[in-house]
Protein backbone atom coordinates (compact mmCIF):
# COMPACT_ATOMS: atom_id res chain seq x y z
CA UNK A 1 0.00 0.00 0.00
CA UNK A 2 1.50 3.21 -0.90
CA UNK A 3 1.82 6.18 1.96
CA UNK A 4 -1.07 8.04 -0.01
CA UNK A 5 -3.60 5.53 0.52
CA UNK A 6 -2.82 5.81 4.32
CA UNK A 7 -3.37 9.29 4.66
CA UNK A 8 -6.46 8.57 2.92
CA UNK A 9 -7.49 5.78 5.14
CA UNK A 10 -6.57 8.46 8.53
CA UNK A 11 -8.84 11.17 6.67
CA UNK A 12 -11.69 8.86 6.30
CA UNK A 13 -11.80 7.99 10.09
CA UNK A 14 -11.12 11.34 11.07
CA UNK A 15 -14.06 12.36 8.79
CA UNK A 16 -16.32 9.72 10.62
CA UNK A 17 -15.50 10.86 14.28
CA UNK A 18 -17.02 13.92 15.54
CA UNK A 19 -16.92 16.96 13.94
CA UNK A 20 -15.06 15.64 10.70
CA UNK A 21 -13.42 17.41 7.92
CA UNK A 22 -15.78 17.19 4.73
CA UNK A 23 -17.77 20.01 5.12
CA UNK A 24 -20.99 20.00 6.68
CA UNK A 25 -23.40 18.48 4.36
CA UNK A 26 -20.88 16.91 2.33
CA UNK A 27 -18.83 14.11 2.26
CA UNK A 28 -15.96 15.37 0.25
CA UNK A 29 -12.59 16.12 2.20
CA UNK A 30 -11.05 18.86 0.97
CA UNK A 31 -7.27 18.92 -0.84
CA UNK A 32 -7.07 21.55 1.85
CA UNK A 33 -7.23 18.99 5.08
CA UNK A 34 -5.58 16.12 2.82
CA UNK A 35 -2.16 18.07 2.65
CA UNK A 36 -2.72 19.43 6.66
CA UNK A 37 -2.44 15.71 7.42
CA UNK A 38 0.33 14.99 4.93
CA UNK A 39 1.88 17.78 6.47
CA UNK A 40 1.48 17.09 10.05
CA UNK A 41 1.76 13.40 9.90
CA UNK A 42 5.09 12.22 9.21
CA UNK A 43 5.94 9.50 6.48
CA UNK A 44 7.18 6.89 7.92
CA UNK A 45 4.67 7.04 11.18
CA UNK A 46 1.12 6.54 9.07
CA UNK A 47 0.94 3.31 8.42
CA UNK A 48 0.93 2.93 11.88
CA UNK A 49 -0.90 5.50 13.33
CA UNK A 50 -3.89 4.26 11.10
CA UNK A 51 -3.81 1.06 13.67
CA UNK A 52 -5.04 3.60 16.40
CA UNK A 53 -8.80 4.07 17.29
CA UNK A 54 -10.15 8.02 17.13
CA UNK A 55 -10.31 9.49 20.47
CA UNK A 56 -12.52 8.52 22.57
CA UNK A 57 -11.62 5.03 21.62
CA UNK A 58 -8.01 3.90 23.05
CA UNK A 59 -5.67 1.01 22.43
CA UNK A 60 -3.18 -0.64 24.80
CA UNK A 61 0.57 -0.63 24.03
CA UNK A 62 0.15 -4.61 23.91
CA UNK A 63 -2.65 -4.56 21.30
CA UNK A 64 -0.81 -2.00 19.18
CA UNK A 65 2.55 -3.83 19.22
CA UNK A 66 0.09 -7.14 17.84
CA UNK A 67 -1.48 -4.59 15.43
CA UNK A 68 1.78 -3.42 13.79
CA UNK A 69 3.58 -6.83 14.18
CA UNK A 70 6.39 -5.19 15.91
CA UNK A 71 8.42 -5.65 19.58
CA UNK A 72 6.70 -3.83 22.50
CA UNK A 73 9.31 -1.68 22.50
CA UNK A 74 9.80 -0.72 19.37
CA UNK A 75 6.11 -0.04 19.06
CA UNK A 76 6.14 2.30 22.10
CA UNK A 77 8.89 4.16 20.24
CA UNK A 78 6.38 4.71 17.25
CA UNK A 79 3.40 6.20 19.58
CA UNK A 80 5.93 8.54 22.33
CA UNK A 81 6.46 9.67 18.35
CA UNK A 82 3.61 10.68 16.80
CA UNK A 83 2.82 11.72 20.37
CA UNK A 84 5.85 14.14 20.27
CA UNK A 85 4.47 15.06 16.73
CA UNK A 86 1.22 16.22 18.02
CA UNK A 87 -0.41 13.07 16.04
CA UNK A 88 -1.81 10.89 19.32
CA UNK A 89 -3.27 11.32 22.79
CA UNK A 90 -1.63 9.27 25.77
CA UNK A 91 -3.93 8.66 28.70
CA UNK A 92 -3.26 6.95 31.93
CA UNK A 93 -0.41 6.86 33.64
CA UNK A 94 0.58 3.33 34.57
CA UNK A 95 -1.21 1.69 31.81
CA UNK A 96 -1.12 4.10 29.23
CA UNK A 97 -3.43 3.86 26.30
CA UNK A 98 -3.29 5.58 23.03
CA UNK A 99 -5.71 7.06 19.87
CA UNK A 100 -5.68 9.26 17.10
CA UNK A 101 -6.70 13.04 17.77
CA UNK A 102 -10.17 14.32 17.38
CA UNK A 103 -10.23 16.57 14.48
CA UNK A 104 -10.45 19.50 16.62
CA UNK A 105 -7.04 18.74 18.20
CA UNK A 106 -5.11 17.47 14.98
CA UNK A 107 -5.86 21.20 13.97
CA UNK A 108 -6.12 22.75 17.40
CA UNK A 109 -3.07 21.43 19.37
CA UNK A 110 -0.09 21.68 16.17
CA UNK A 111 0.00 25.85 17.06
CA UNK A 112 1.21 25.20 20.46
CA UNK A 113 3.83 23.62 18.68
CA UNK A 114 5.19 25.90 15.98
CA UNK A 115 7.90 27.28 17.95
CA UNK A 116 9.14 23.97 17.64
CA UNK A 117 8.28 22.34 14.66
CA UNK A 118 10.89 23.10 11.52
CA UNK A 119 9.52 26.88 10.30
CA UNK A 120 8.50 25.69 6.75
CA UNK A 121 6.38 22.53 8.79
CA UNK A 122 4.78 25.37 10.92
CA UNK A 123 3.97 27.95 8.44
CA UNK A 124 2.22 25.71 6.24
CA UNK A 125 -0.03 24.23 8.87
CA UNK A 126 -0.86 27.72 9.77
CA UNK A 127 -1.66 28.74 6.57
CA UNK A 128 -3.53 25.88 5.67
CA UNK A 129 -5.53 25.39 8.87
CA UNK A 130 -6.97 29.46 7.81
CA UNK A 131 -8.10 28.10 4.59
CA UNK A 132 -10.06 25.06 5.73
CA UNK A 133 -11.52 26.80 8.34
CA UNK A 134 -12.39 30.19 6.96
CA UNK A 135 -12.66 29.76 3.46
CA UNK A 136 -14.00 25.81 3.53
CA UNK A 137 -16.11 26.73 6.63
CA UNK A 138 -14.97 24.06 8.67
CA UNK A 139 -15.68 26.75 11.72
CA UNK A 140 -18.90 25.48 11.14
CA UNK A 141 -17.68 21.65 12.47
CA UNK A 142 -15.38 22.96 14.73
CA UNK A 143 -18.31 24.70 16.90
CA UNK A 144 -20.66 21.66 17.01
CA UNK A 145 -23.72 21.40 14.58
CA UNK A 146 -26.45 23.82 13.40
CA UNK A 147 -28.38 22.88 16.28
CA UNK A 148 -25.78 22.48 19.07
CA UNK A 149 -23.06 23.84 20.35
CA UNK A 150 -19.94 21.75 21.80
CA UNK A 151 -19.10 24.66 23.79
CA UNK A 152 -20.77 27.50 26.10
CA UNK A 153 -20.54 30.60 27.78
CA UNK A 154 -19.79 30.89 31.31
CA UNK A 155 -19.98 34.29 33.72
CA UNK A 156 -17.03 35.04 35.70
CA UNK A 157 -19.00 34.45 39.52
CA UNK A 158 -18.48 38.15 40.70
CA UNK A 159 -20.82 39.34 37.40
CA UNK A 160 -23.92 37.32 39.36
CA UNK A 161 -26.02 38.71 41.74
CA UNK A 162 -25.12 36.84 45.20
CA UNK A 163 -28.46 36.17 45.93
CA UNK A 164 -29.24 34.53 42.36
CA UNK A 165 -28.86 30.59 42.45
CA UNK A 166 -26.02 29.85 40.32
CA UNK A 167 -25.62 26.32 39.90
CA UNK A 168 -22.09 24.32 40.63
CA UNK A 169 -22.01 23.83 36.48
CA UNK A 170 -22.39 27.60 35.58
CA UNK A 171 -20.06 28.77 37.73
CA UNK A 172 -16.54 28.73 36.63
CA UNK A 173 -15.13 29.38 40.25
CA UNK A 174 -16.47 26.15 41.08
CA UNK A 175 -15.28 24.37 38.57
CA UNK A 176 -12.01 25.96 39.24
CA UNK A 177 -12.26 24.82 43.37
CA UNK A 178 -13.68 20.88 42.19
CA UNK A 179 -10.48 20.71 40.00
CA UNK A 180 -7.64 18.33 41.13
CA UNK A 181 -4.88 19.90 38.35
CA UNK A 182 -4.56 23.17 36.50
CA UNK A 183 -2.32 24.80 33.30
CA UNK A 184 -1.75 27.70 32.37
CA UNK A 185 -1.13 27.04 28.31
CA UNK A 186 -0.95 29.56 24.98
CA UNK A 187 -4.35 30.13 22.88
CA UNK A 188 -3.86 28.13 19.72
CA UNK A 189 -6.43 30.90 18.24
CA UNK A 190 -4.15 33.61 18.62
CA UNK A 191 -0.74 31.48 18.29
CA UNK A 192 -2.10 30.50 14.92
CA UNK A 193 -2.59 34.40 13.83
CA UNK A 194 0.33 35.56 15.59
CA UNK A 195 2.55 32.81 13.43
CA UNK A 196 0.68 34.60 10.38
CA UNK A 197 0.97 37.67 11.37
CA UNK A 198 -2.73 38.47 11.30
CA UNK A 199 -3.35 38.80 14.96
CA UNK A 200 -5.10 42.56 15.65
CA UNK A 201 -5.37 42.56 19.20
CA UNK A 202 -2.98 42.76 22.15
CA UNK A 203 -4.42 40.47 24.82
CA UNK A 204 -2.35 38.34 26.65
CA UNK A 205 -1.55 34.66 24.51
CA UNK A 206 -1.09 32.58 27.82
CA UNK A 207 -4.56 32.86 28.63
CA UNK A 208 -6.37 28.93 28.56
CA UNK A 209 -7.00 27.15 31.77
CA UNK A 210 -6.70 23.34 31.38
CA UNK A 211 -8.72 21.11 33.97
CA UNK A 212 -7.80 18.13 35.16
CA UNK A 213 -7.01 15.68 32.29
CA UNK A 214 -7.17 18.43 30.22
CA UNK A 215 -4.33 19.92 32.29
CA UNK A 216 -2.36 17.25 32.16
CA UNK A 217 -2.40 16.74 28.95
CA UNK A 218 -0.99 19.79 27.82
CA UNK A 219 1.32 19.31 30.86
CA UNK A 220 2.76 16.48 29.19
CA UNK A 221 2.94 17.89 26.32
CA UNK A 222 5.41 20.57 27.36
CA UNK A 223 2.73 22.56 26.13
CA UNK A 224 1.60 24.73 29.84
CA UNK A 225 2.53 24.75 33.22
CA UNK A 226 0.79 23.92 36.39
CA UNK A 227 -1.01 26.94 38.39
CA UNK A 228 -2.72 27.28 41.56
CA UNK A 229 -6.44 27.11 42.47
CA UNK A 230 -6.09 31.01 43.42
CA UNK A 231 -3.76 32.06 40.26
CA UNK A 232 -6.43 30.69 37.95
CA UNK A 233 -9.01 32.38 39.77
CA UNK A 234 -7.38 35.88 39.54
CA UNK A 235 -6.46 35.38 35.83
CA UNK A 236 -9.62 35.04 35.04
CA UNK A 237 -10.69 37.73 36.84
CA UNK A 238 -8.26 39.74 35.44
CA UNK A 239 -9.13 38.69 32.03
CA UNK A 240 -12.69 39.50 31.97
CA UNK A 241 -11.94 43.20 33.23
CA UNK A 242 -9.60 42.82 30.23
CA UNK A 243 -12.70 41.92 27.93
CA UNK A 244 -12.36 38.29 27.44
CA UNK A 245 -15.30 36.01 27.51
CA UNK A 246 -14.88 32.58 29.44
CA UNK A 247 -16.27 29.74 27.76
CA UNK A 248 -15.87 25.75 28.83
CA UNK A 249 -17.52 22.23 27.45
CA UNK A 250 -21.57 22.16 27.18
CA UNK A 251 -22.06 19.82 29.93
CA UNK A 252 -22.98 19.71 33.54
CA UNK A 253 -21.59 15.99 35.14
CA UNK A 254 -18.01 15.12 34.54
CA UNK A 255 -14.63 16.67 34.57
CA UNK A 256 -14.09 19.57 32.46
CA UNK A 257 -11.03 20.05 30.32
CA UNK A 258 -10.37 23.52 28.97
CA UNK A 259 -11.83 26.93 30.12
CA UNK A 260 -10.98 29.33 27.01
CA UNK A 261 -11.02 33.06 27.46
CA UNK A 262 -11.83 34.44 24.09
CA UNK A 263 -11.58 37.86 21.86
CA UNK A 264 -13.76 38.56 19.36
CA UNK A 265 -10.72 38.93 16.60
CA UNK A 266 -8.97 35.79 17.12
CA UNK A 267 -10.86 33.16 18.98
CA UNK A 268 -12.80 30.58 16.56
CA UNK A 269 -15.36 29.87 19.31
CA UNK A 270 -17.01 33.26 19.81
CA UNK A 271 -15.75 33.84 16.40
CA UNK A 272 -18.77 31.81 14.66
CA UNK A 273 -20.60 34.61 15.88
CA UNK A 274 -18.44 37.95 15.52
CA UNK A 275 -16.77 36.72 12.64
CA UNK A 276 -18.72 33.92 10.46
CA UNK A 277 -22.29 33.53 10.07
CA UNK A 278 -22.87 30.68 12.53
CA UNK A 279 -25.02 31.91 15.15
CA UNK A 280 -24.77 29.10 16.97
CA UNK A 281 -21.09 28.83 17.31
CA UNK A 282 -21.66 28.42 21.26
CA UNK A 283 -24.31 28.61 23.64
CA UNK A 284 -25.06 31.47 25.41
CA UNK A 285 -25.11 31.68 29.38
CA UNK A 286 -28.41 31.54 31.24
CA UNK A 287 -28.01 35.06 32.23
CA UNK A 288 -28.95 38.13 30.63
CA UNK A 289 -27.22 41.74 31.20
CA UNK A 290 -29.89 44.30 32.66
CA UNK A 291 -29.51 47.70 33.05
CA UNK A 292 -30.44 48.83 36.67
CA UNK A 293 -30.15 52.64 38.55
CA UNK A 294 -30.17 53.85 34.87
CA UNK A 295 -29.53 57.55 36.91
CA UNK A 296 -26.34 56.55 37.82
CA UNK A 297 -24.88 55.58 34.05
CA UNK A 298 -22.30 58.58 33.39
CA UNK A 299 -22.58 57.65 29.83
CA UNK A 300 -18.96 56.33 29.97
CA UNK A 301 -19.32 53.83 26.92
CA UNK A 302 -17.45 51.42 28.23
CA UNK A 303 -19.72 48.66 28.21
CA UNK A 304 -20.48 49.56 23.99
CA UNK A 305 -16.32 48.96 24.02
CA UNK A 306 -15.80 46.20 25.92
CA UNK A 307 -18.99 43.92 24.60
CA UNK A 308 -18.00 41.29 21.98
CA UNK A 309 -21.01 40.57 20.69
CA UNK A 310 -22.07 44.05 19.60
CA UNK A 311 -25.20 44.05 21.85
CA UNK A 312 -24.84 47.16 23.67
CA UNK A 313 -25.49 50.59 21.93
CA UNK A 314 -25.62 54.01 23.73
CA UNK A 315 -28.83 55.70 24.03
CA UNK A 316 -29.77 59.39 25.21
CA UNK A 317 -29.64 58.15 29.05
CA UNK A 318 -28.18 54.75 29.37
CA UNK A 319 -27.51 51.84 27.45
CA UNK A 320 -29.32 49.67 25.44
CA UNK A 321 -28.76 46.01 25.74
CA UNK A 322 -30.15 43.89 22.91
CA UNK A 323 -31.00 40.85 24.37
CA UNK A 324 -30.83 38.48 21.52
CA UNK A 325 -26.96 39.11 20.60
CA UNK A 326 -26.59 39.60 25.07
CA UNK A 327 -24.46 36.25 25.46
CA UNK A 328 -24.52 36.85 29.43
CA UNK A 329 -20.70 36.81 29.79
CA UNK A 330 -20.87 39.14 32.52
CA UNK A 331 -17.73 41.28 30.99
CA UNK A 332 -20.10 44.64 31.13
CA UNK A 333 -21.41 44.22 34.50
CA UNK A 334 -17.52 43.85 35.77
CA UNK A 335 -16.47 46.87 33.81
CA UNK A 336 -19.33 49.20 34.76
CA UNK A 337 -17.68 51.76 36.78
CA UNK A 338 -21.29 53.07 38.30
CA UNK A 339 -22.41 48.88 38.65
CA UNK A 340 -25.54 49.67 37.10
CA UNK A 341 -25.13 46.52 34.81
CA UNK A 342 -26.23 42.99 36.87
CA UNK A 343 -26.90 39.91 35.02
CA UNK A 344 -30.05 38.54 35.43
CA UNK A 345 -31.16 34.37 35.43
CA UNK A 346 -33.05 33.76 32.31
CA UNK A 347 -33.64 29.72 31.47
CA UNK A 348 -32.45 30.13 27.24
CA UNK A 349 -30.27 27.23 26.42
CA UNK A 350 -29.88 23.53 27.57
CA UNK A 351 -26.64 22.33 29.21
CA UNK A 352 -26.49 18.91 28.23
CA UNK A 353 -25.85 16.02 31.08
CA UNK A 354 -22.16 14.46 30.42
CA UNK A 355 -19.72 14.61 27.36
CA UNK A 356 -21.25 11.11 26.03
CA UNK A 357 -25.02 13.09 25.97
CA UNK A 358 -23.49 16.13 23.98
CA UNK A 359 -20.88 14.29 21.67
CA UNK A 360 -23.64 11.85 20.75
CA UNK A 361 -26.22 14.55 20.08
CA UNK A 362 -23.82 16.48 17.90
CA UNK A 363 -22.90 13.67 15.83
CA UNK A 364 -26.32 12.31 14.83
CA UNK A 365 -27.27 15.52 13.58
CA UNK A 366 -24.32 15.94 11.58
CA UNK A 367 -24.02 12.27 10.58
CA UNK A 368 -21.06 11.42 12.41
CA UNK A 369 -20.20 8.46 15.05
CA UNK A 370 -18.85 8.33 18.35
CA UNK A 371 -17.08 4.83 18.73
CA UNK A 372 -16.16 3.88 22.47
CA UNK A 373 -14.35 0.84 22.37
Amino acid sequence: MKNEEYYEILAKKLDSAIQGLSKMGSDKISETWMEYLRTLVPTDLIQYMIKLPVFPAVMTIRKFTREIDKTEEKATEILEELFNNDCVMRVGSKKKKYAIHLPLLIFDVPPLSYERYPKEKAEKLARLSIKFLEEEEWYKNFEGSPETPLTRVIPVQESVPIQQNILPYEDVEKIIDDSKLLSLQKCACRMRLEYLGRRKCDYPIESCIGVNQGAKYFIERGHAKEISKDDAKALLKKLNKLGLVHTTENFRKGNHTLICSCCSCCCNLIGGITRYDNPRAVAAANYIATIMNIEECQKCEICVEKCNFDAIRMGEISPNIDQKRCMGCGVCVVNCPNQIIELKRIEREEIYRDVIELGLKVAKETDREIKLF
